[in-house]
């Protein structure tokens, strides 16, 4: 005779293949965020190198690999997606707090079959509403004071010019650029259609910025009291044959434009070279495992980030390359972050191991509870 199954015997076996999908999709998550998010190259005011891999600030020495670390986490600020940049009398500018990624964030990896393709696809669609405080902080006495009344996204990209002291302020997610004057007051706002624009530039007389999804580098002529004007826009891929290709920098060295073209989500990432009537050239050959993702005209020499290694790559003015350096706080961290990936990668295999005997089981003593039943 059958009988009713009791209510708690059905929550708990629900309850027992809850668990490791609950595991796996918490382990998806984590492991797609196991990964560096930025390695950005900037020049301080005494024209230092300064190297920026997540919350690790560092100034750098090339000849002698020496280094001095501030770790930005200190000074309250977490999970960093936008650079530092530098000021006069040895102060930067940086944004405060960080993000808090949601449920439905580690849902929709743990059901993805490409986690790095959804985790960077989250993160150029941040729809996160607060704004944080950019900051004004000193490198001397590790302090940091509010920078007027300005607020960022977390996605965002900062440059400071130093001929008029006004930042420029890029915000991906909104499509836009705000200018604000050495007072902190609003001098501007552009957007001439840009889908995520990347950090402000100055070449010559004119300012330029690369606007990703766009494919394009646009120029702007600039106006301390009206601001940013477009004057033209060049199209940053090799050709119109890779459509798919989203820009990511531009700078100009050795007469030539150096551009950064990613082929797919955002990664597989590759050095392009046009002439300077923007002609494509060549592909610049990094590294097999090259991931570039920042640049800087430096010392007369052209540095190139690679964020999978920690390695920065170089260039003479003749735009030879040069032996590669390699920052090891940089390296570490990015070899600290490969461990923590594996390791929720072996946690995923665990889960879906758990879950395939728990199924296995399950089938197995509902076929043996049929027979019974009958």
């Amino acid at each position: 005779m059958n009988k009713d199954i009791n209510p708690i015997v059905a929550f708990a076996i629900i309850g027992i293949f809850l668990v490791p999908v609950a595991f796996w999709f918490l382990a998806a998550d984590g492991a797609a965020r196991a990964r560096a998010g930025s390695f950005y190259l900037e020049q301080t005011a005494d024209s230092a190198l300064s190297v920026q891999t997540d919350h690790l600030l560092l100034t750098y020495d090339i000849p002698s690999g020496g280094y001095d670390t501030l770790d930005l986490r200190t000074l309250g600020v977490e999970d960093l997606m936008g650079n530092v940049v530098h000021l006069p009398n040895n102060e930067f500018m940086v944004r405060s707090g960080g993000v808090n990624w949601g449920l439905n964030t580690a849902l929709s990896l743990g059901a993805s079959k490409d986690k790095d393709d959804e985790i960077m696809r989250q993160k150029a669609a941040d729809k996160t509403p607060n704004r944080q405080a950019v900051f004004r902080c000193s490198l001397n006495v590790h302090e940091c004071e509010r920078y007027f009344n300005i607020t960022a996204p977390w996605r965002h990209r900062l440059m400071f010019d130093k001929t008029n002291g006004h930042l420029f302020l890029t915000e991906g997610t909104r499509h836009r650029v705000r200018e604000f004057d050495s007072e902190g007051k609003l001098v501007g706002v552009v957007r001439e259609g840009m889908k995520f624009p990347k950090r402000v530039r100055r070449h010559n007389e004119l300012l330029h910025l690369v606007d990703t999804n766009n494919h394009r580098v646009l120029f702007f002529e600039h106006n301390e009291q009206s601001g940013m004007r477009l004057a033209e826009a060049r199209l940053a891929a090799p050709s119109t044959a890779h459509p798919n290709r989203w820009t990511l920098d531009a700078v100009f060295f050795a007469d030539s434009w150096w551009v950064l073209n990613a082929q797919s989500s955002m990664q597989n990432t590759v050095l392009h070279r046009f002439d300077s009537d923007w002609r494509y050239r060549e592909q610049v050959q990094l590294n097999d495992s090259a991931e570039p993702f920042d640049m800087l005209v430096y010392e007369d020499t052209l540095l190139v980030s690679d964020i999978s290694t920690g390695m920065i790559y170089r260039f003479d003015s003749n735009g030879a390359r040069l032996p590669e350096v390699l920052v090891q706080p940089a390296y570490e961290h990015i070899s600290a972050l490969s461990i923590e990936r594996r390791s929720y990668e072996r946690d995923i295999l665990i889960a879906q191991i758990s879950l395939a005997f728990l199924f296995v089981a399950g089938l197995a003593l509902a076929v043996v509870y049929s027979r019974k039943s009958h």
